[in-house]
């Protein structure tokens, strides 16, 4: 048996061995109610799917009853799922969840081409896809209805025709596949940015290549711009929301990153707040606050409950001209203190609260799935798992910086590179992260830390297991 087959065999194993273990989870979770036939329904699952889903019905692409989903999402995951119900208009989370397996077997392959390409090591390439099979991290959301569960893959994908950007229809396949990319996930916009880079260094007469890769987000953007008022690759706010989706609700987002790095806890404390304006409400509000900064914002907390009051009272369907009673003058009293707050807790604003949302996403061992958070959660094995995974986790963002003085392909330095100005990006503009954000970088940090691994075992300065000793 060649070792081409012997690859295909090993690569089906382990993605049977994933398919058992995520539906050994759906088994488990406890009352969490899955999706039509498996997937793990989501928070941000209805404004990914309901636009493709009426649009299938009835030819607009529209988020229903909660106008603000219409833009709220770009549409790549949607076009994906209702690529889906082209398919089988009956059963499309079937097939969107057999492409979500593909997905991650085509991973698999993808892994062990691009090891392979850059080290000439069959065994290093067996060795990536049994790492990315065995630790839980690399394909936790491969059943939850996010674009988690296929970014891996489409990254992946973009690496290895940007690693073969000189062979025929390298460049087309990766325009396609870097303009799909953004439209899956616009925030990995430094991924096209460096092809950018490298096409004005390397290749000018390609550039066609960046321009048309941003089109469709382009369009796209264009189009949401125009709709909501809103300038944003995540334009979630808009004067038609009547809802907490607003602009006090963007300048209080600006006014947590002062001291907040956790988003459940920032939406928690806004939903409390939208309860009702007694005082019991705002006092459990402020519990989710740090004691140093209460005093300065009891009254923002006072003046947000009265602005949603007034908004319930609304009744009319709102258009980019609606106003609630005092919403201009709240968003100046929010803008004066976050400017406050900002200059008087200089170190929490540029320091610590940059330090503690890095920490969040980095000390999280990633194995989201909720067997491993009830059943077998004081089993030795996944604890170790645990340890193996954060050990990979921070390695490999480690390796991601030294492969960039290492001698190594510069496609697979540039990635490295987008790696880590996401990751700046996430820490200090964003700072209100969720662990998943950073699932995009994962595959791109294993393989820095493989190929890392070869460059010094070819330096002589280690051995990988069960190599032969020459």
């Amino acid at each position: 048996m060649t070792k081409r087959n012997l690859l295909f065999i090993l690569i089906f194993l382990c993605t049977v061995a994933v398919v058992v273990l995520n539906e050994i989870n759906l088994n488990y979770l406890d009352g969490r109610r899955p999706s039509s036939n498996g997937l793990i329904t989501t928070a941000d699952e209805y404004s990914y799917l309901q636009p493709p889903r009426s649009f299938f019905n009835t030819g607009v692409w529209s988020g229903g009853d909660l106008k603000n989903t219409d833009y709220t999402r770009t549409p790549g995951y949607g076009l994906i799922f209702l690529s889906c119900q082209i398919i089988s208009s009956s059963q499309p989370y079937l097939v969107l969840k057999l492409f979500q397996i593909l997905s991650f077997s085509l991973s698999l392959y993808l892994l062990y081409l691009i090891i392979f390409q850059i080290t000439i090591s069959h065994r290093l390439g067996i060795i990536s896809i049994l790492i990315y099979t065995v630790i839980p991290s690399y394909h936790g959301f491969t059943y939850y209805t996010l674009t988690e569960s296929v970014i891996p893959f489409f990254v992946l994908l973009a690496l290895y025709f940007f690693l073969n950007i000189n062979l025929r229809r390298a460049k087309v396949y990766l325009t396609v596949c870097l303009s799909f990319l953004l439209l899956i996930r616009p925030q990995l916009i430094p991924l096209y940015l460096v092809l950018v880079v490298f096409l004005i260094v390397y290749d000018r007469k390609s550039i066609w290549m960046a321009l048309l890769a941003i089109l469709p987000l382009g369009f796209w953007m264009i189009k949401a711009t125009n709709a909501t008022k809103n300038i944003s690759l995540h334009p979630i706010y808009s004067n038609k929301n009547n809802n907490e989706y607003r602009e006090p609700h963007k300048e209080m987002t600006e006014l947590f990153k002062v001291w907040e790095f956790r988003s459940d806890r920032f939406h928690q404390t806004i939903g409390i707040l939208s309860k009702d304006t007694t005082q019991t409400t705002r006092h459990l509000a402020l519990r989710n606050v740090p004691e140093k900064f209460r005093g300065e914002i009891t009254h923002l907390f006072q003046s947000y409950q009265m602005y949603r009051f007034e908004q319930r009272k609304l009744t009319k369907p709102f258009t980019v001209k609606t106003r609630i009673k005092g919403e201009s003058e709240l968003i100046q009293e929010i803008q004066k203190s976050r400017q406050q707050l900002t200059k008087d807790y200089f170190v929490d604003y540029y320091v610590l609260t940059p330090v503690k949302s890095a920490y969040r996403m980095f000390a999280s061992s990633m194995m989201n799935l909720h067997v491993f958070q009830s059943a077998w959660k004081n089993s030795i094995v996944i604890q170790i798992l645990k340890i193996i995974s954060f050990l990979l986790l921070i390695t490999g963002v480690v390796s991601s910086f030294f492969i960039l003085f290492l001698r190594t392909p510069i496609q697979l330095k540039m990635f490295a590179l987008a790696s880590l100005l996401s990751i700046l990006y996430l820490v200090f503009f964003q700072r209100l992260n969720e662990e998943r954000y950073i699932v995009p970088y994962m595959s791109i940090w294993l393989i820095c830390l493989l190929v890392s691994i070869h460059e010094l075992k070819k330096k002589g300065k280690l051995s990988l297991p069960f190599s032969n000793k020459k």
